[in-house]
Formats: C-alpha cells, sequence, structure tokens
C-alpha cells in the first residue's frame, strides 16, 4: 500500500499519541501522592516499604546491595519481572530497596542473602527460594503460583483429578463469584493448601458428590461453604460460617492443616514450627507408665481443643533435632524426676522457609507459678492442657527464656556479662548507649577479639555513666536479634534500642572507638580522671 508524503510522520505520532494515553491509564497514586506507572520498579527507602506493605495487599520487592554482583546481575531482571507483573489482573506493585542502605530493614524483614526476593500478601512475607535460578520468568512465575491459587471445577472428572493430585484441600462451594473474593484472599496465605471452586448451581452437584465419594457425611444446606479434606485425625470439616471475615476462614484452615497431635521428629519438625499455631509440647519417657499416662491425657483434651492448639510429643533421645529442641527451651539440665513436663511455643510465621525454629519470633511458655500461671493440675490429667490452654489465651503466662545463670558483678568489670535473663533490663532499657558482643566460646574468632573487646572495656570505663560495653553468649542465651554469625557486635544507642546498629569493620580498639563516636546518641568524650576511682564499691545496680 502507497502512503503520502508525510504520512509516516503522521503515523509514528498517532502511535506515540496512543502510547502516551495507555501510559497514562496504567499509572496508579504511589507513595507520598506521587504518580508511579506500573511496569516500573519503586526505589523504596525504609518509610515507603512501610507504607506499600500497609497499603497494598500484594506486593514483590527485591531486596539488593549495590555492591553485591548477585544484586547487579538481579537488578536489571526485577524490572523485567515489574513489566509482567503489569499485566497482572489486577496489576502487582513491584519496588526494590538497598537493603545495606537501612540495615533496619534488613534485620526487620530477615535479610541474609543479597538479593532476596519476597512476595507480602496482607503483610505475610514469603521468600523466593534461594536455591532456585534468579531469571524473571522462575520469579513470575513463583509469584502467579502464590496470586492465583483457586482452581476453578466444573465438573465430576475434574473435582477427581483435583482430589488424586491434592491430599490436603480446600473446596469452595458459592452461588456466585462474587461471594468467593475472601475466598480468594485466604487462597493466598497458605503455599502449602490446594484450593479449588465451584460456582452456581455446579456447587450443589460437587458437594452431593463429595458425599457419594464419602468424603463428607452429609450435604451441606447452606451455602456458601467450605470443605477441607486432609490425611489425619477426622479426614474432613465443614466451614458454613462467616465468608465476610477472611481471619476466620483462615483459622479454620491453621487448625486443620496439621495433626492435632504429631510425634516430633526431623521428618514432623518443619511441620509443626510452620503451623502458624501455638504448640503445646509434651516431654515424656513413652516406655515409662506416667509417660503414658501422660499422652492419654493430652489425646482426650486435643478433641476439644481443636481450633486453639496443635500438640507434639517429644522424648529424650540422641536425636540432634530432639537435643536441639531441648537446648532451645532450656530442658537439658532438668532431672528425670521433672519429667513428664510440659512447653507451649508460638511461632507467628507459618512459613516453611524460616532458618531456624527458635528464632526471634518464638514465644515460649512453661506453665509455673514463677511464671504468672495459676495452679494447673498434674500432667496426667487431661485438665493440665486445658488449664494450660486457658491461662495462655488469656495471657495469664509470661514468655520466658533460654537463660545462663546470672554471674556475680562486682562492680569494676570493663566488658559487663550479659545472660538471657537480664539482656533486656542491661541492653534494651538501659538509659546508656551500648555495645554488645555475641560471642560462641568455641569460635576462634571470638577468642581472637575477646582481649582486644576487654581493651575496648577498660579504655572507656570512665564512660559508664553513658556507655556500657558487654557481652554475652549467644549459643546458650536467649536474645533478641536473628544472630547468624561469629562475632557479631551491635551497638544499641540510647533512645534507639530498637534499631541497632551493626559493627562491620576491622575489629581494634581505635576502629571501634572511632565507631561508637559516630554512631553513640551520647558524646563520646573521655574524662581525664584515674577510672578506677570512679569504678569502686559499685553495685550491679549501678553498672
Amino acid at each position: 500500500m502507497n502512503m503520502r508524503p508525510g504520512s509516516h510522520l503522521l503515523l509514528l505520532q498517532l502511535l506515540l499519541l496512543a502510547f502516551a494515553v495507555n501510559v497514562h491509564a496504567w499509572s496508579i497514586p504511589w507513595f507520598g501522592g506521587k504518580k508511579k506507572v506500573l511496569g516500573e520498579v519503586a526505589e523504596l527507602d525504609e518509610t515507603s516499604l512501610d507504607e506499600l506493605l500497609a497499603t497494598e495487599s500484594i506486593s514483590a520487592v527485591l531486596f539488593y546491595a549495590p555492591w553485591s554482583p548477585y544484586s547487579q546481575h538481579a537488578l536489571p531482571m526485577w524490572q523485567v519481572v515489574a513489566e509482567k507483573l503489569a499485566l497482572s489482573n489486577p496489576p502487582i506493585p513491584v519496588g526494590q530497596i538497598d537493603a545495606a542502605k537501612y540495615p533496619e530493614v534488613r534485620v526487620k524483614h530477615e535479610i541474609i542473602a543479597n538479593p532476596t526476593i519476597k512476595l507480602f500478601i496482607d503483610e505475610e512475607a514469603f521468600e523466593f527460594p534461594l536455591q532456585e535460578e534468579r531469571t524473571w520468568a522462575n520469579a513470575v512465575n513463583w509469584i502467579n503460583e502464590r496470586t492465583n491459587r483457586e482452581q476453578v471445577v466444573t465438573n465430576t472428572e475434574e473435582m477427581d483429578a483435583f482430589l488424586d493430585e491434592n491430599p490436603l484441600a480446600v473446596i469452595g462451594l458459592f452461588m456466585s463469584e462474587r461471594d468467593s473474593q475472601m475466598f480468594k484472599k485466604t487462597s493466598r496465605h497458605f503455599d502449602d493448601v490446594s484450593f479449588a471452586v465451584t460456582y452456581g448451581s455446579n456447587s450443589r452437584e460437587m458437594a452431593q458428590y463429595l458425599v457419594k465419594l464419602g468424603k463428607i457425611a452429609d450435604t451441606p444446606t447452606r451455602f456458601p461453604t467450605l470443605v477441607m479434606l486432609y490425611q489425619h485425625d477426622e479426614k474432613a470439616a465443614v466451614y458454613d460460617g462467616d465468608m465476610g471475615d477472611y481471619h476466620k476462614v483462615d483459622q479454620f484452615i491453621l487448625s486443620r492443616r496439621v495433626p492435632m497431635v504429631t510425634e516430633f521428629s526431623a521428618e514432623t519438625a518443619d511441620q509443626i514450627f510452620s503451623s502458624g499455631m501455638p504448640t503445646i509440647f509434651l516431654f515424656r519417657d513413652p516406655e515409662s507408665e506416667v509417660g503414658q499416662q501422660a499422652e492419654a491425657a493430652l489425646r482426650e483434651a486435643s478433641t476439644t481443643l481443636r481450633g486453639s492448639v496443635v500438640f507434639a510429643l517429644a522424648s529424650d533421645t540422641n536425636e540432634p533435632i530432639q537435643q536441639q529442641l531441648f537446648h532451645e527451651l532450656a530442658l537439658e539440665n532438668l532431672e528425670p524426676s521433672d519429667f513428664p513436663t510440659t512447653r507451649l511455643v508460638y511461632r507467628s510465621t507459618r512459613s516453611h522457609q524460616h532458618r531456624q525454629y527458635m528464632d526471634v519470633k518464638a514465644r515460649k511458655y512453661r506453665i509455673d507459678a514463677g511464671y504468672g500461671a495459676r495452679a494447673c493440675p498434674p500432667v496426667t490429667s487431661p485438665d493440665h492442657y486445658r488449664s494450660f490452654v486457658y491461662q495462655y489465651s488469656k495471657g495469664m503466662i509470661k514468655a520466658y527464656q533460654r537463660s545462663e545463670p546470672l554471674p556475680v558483678y562486682y562492680g569494676n568489670e570493663p566488658v559487663v556479662q550479659a545472660v538471657g535473663s537480664n539482656f533486656q533490663e542491661l541492653v534494651l532499657n538501659s538509659p546508656q548507649d551500648v555495645l554488645v558482643d555475641f560471642y560462641a566460646p568455641w569460635c576462634g574468632h571470638c577468642r581472637k577479639f575477646e582481649p582486644i573487646y576487654r581493651s575496648l572495656g577498660e579504655s572507656l570505663k570512665p564512660l559508664r555513666n553513658t556507655l556500657r560495653i558487654v557481652k554475652i553468649d549467644a549459643t546458650q542465651n536467649e536474645v533478641p536479634e536473628q544472630i547468624t554469625g561469629f562475632p557479631t557486635i551491635l551497638l544499641y544507642p540510647a533512645g534507639k534500642k530498637d534499631t541497632p546498629v551493626e559493627f562491620r569493620q576491622q575489629r581494634t580498639v581505635p576502629v571501634l572507638t572511632k565507631f561508637l563516636k559516630a554512631h553513640c546518641t551520647n558524646p563520646l568524650t573521655l574524662s581525664q580522671e584515674d577510672p578506677n576511682a570512679r569504678w569502686q564499691g559499685l553495685s550491679p545496680d549501678e553498672l
């Protein structure tokens, strides 16, 4: 086809105009009232990241470090991911943040590798598997798998195929697609549960078919209804409650996705700790009469506590996973006469990708009078478990921490030895700037650093009113930070204890002193008076 002179230019102008209109149509309000074009990656800071997670039900974020070659390779890939996710319905916002520039972000979001990809769904974080190759196709497929979770089933053949492939599943029976919005929201909260959905008259037919298959006893009398199928306990459950509150639907699924009672082992540990439910552990000798009585009482109580907790059985064996559990719950020093005994553990996240089970998110409880609990029946009574759950749910029991015994303080220590039970008081509640060395006794680097750290403490003794030098064995004491290497040195500035600053430079007294001058809230001005004179006769409370 022949075109008039200048028509090519006119066509180009029209195409550019159409593109401009299209870009305008794809722009959305972004942080701080600015406009951001979908398909581009938003460069975030600490504030805008928080705003993104608070305002968007689904978002994808790349945490990177500019100096990391892997991050440098991932950044252009992440731009392609943003372009692909802009085509989702609805589009998914994509951002990236320099986690090296914002150490508080790195700590808050548990970033231990550069780069790290996280998908946030209703502020619940899902992490792209570290072992997967970071290509835009893998990232987009992974995100789509977690945001498009429900499979539409229209006939019995499709239902048979779905049931054969998914032993842990939830089937939503709805009269219209409009009624299923919260169900879709819930489906994104679970990465190990499969979801199917039916609509209209087909929902009644599928319900009757589930009865015919023996999956449920009776056809539901009201819709919408959820049917959950699993391989443990009673095998199936039906929910016909409030579909408008996804928290209630989440709780229904959470309370049934793992067995009510599980034997703790290396094979079941991940399932237990990622359940999202409080877990009561019974530690007993399964061969002893009292151990068997305690287990029977637990199983009896479990039938009435569905939805409140799950239960796990543990024993003192030589298996590493059992020994780790005993250590984390501070049970290794108990006498044989102290068993059977119980502990409750709650870990708020239900992700399968945590690096350790008893991390900073775990809370541990014991039903002892010393921790606020009222008198409780013995572990051989079902009422022990009912009382434990009741007192925990009412906030009557204080969490406890793994801790070495309190050391003896003489008042002139250049470095104060902290333990788990007084870390809060010595560090987090202290009005001073506090420098903490998190060490491991077996660590060669820690042993080499010990005399240097002591020398630093000696030189800074005159600043005891504004600066405290502390060390803690992070292998024997529970600490509020995720420690991934030894030694880890953190400064807790006065007035900003929730955002510690990590020291990552050469471990010498001059370099440490320069670091303290740069980051302490209080000025680092040494007095000329004799430091020993100021430290004589001080009590531990005056340190």
